[in-house]
């Protein structure tokens, strides 16, 4: 449970593992979960000055490769709605962040 440890990029094994076993609703819940995760760090880094974000490089890039494996994974196992939501996040931070 996420209440008991912090979720990171070892949670897309379990996701997928979720999915598998037709376990969708647990399954897209804790995308959501490790996608809020995600978007609650993607959202510190860009309101830090451009000056210090280097300092975070390392970070944003584990945050938006998270979120574009759950973009891949939702779309994969047939849940549009939720693949949509990740994709929007995905590329207003790739717009907010100017990533390349």
């Amino acid at each position: 449970p996420k209440e008991k440890f912090t979720y990171g990029p070892d949670m897309l094994f379990w996701i997928e593992c979720y999915y598998q076993a037709g376990a969708t609703e647990r399954a897209n819940q804790t995308v959501k979960d490790l996608a809020d995760r995600y978007t609650q760090d993607l959202a510190y880094y860009s309101s830090l000055p451009n000056r210090f974000l280097t300092f975070y490089e390392d970070d944003v890039q584990e945050s938006m490769a998270v979120l574009q494996r759950l973009m891949q994974m939702t779309k994969q196992y047939k849940q549009p709605e939720l693949s949509a939501e990740i994709e929007k996040v995905f590329y207003d931070y790739m717009s907010t962040l100017q990533l390349k």
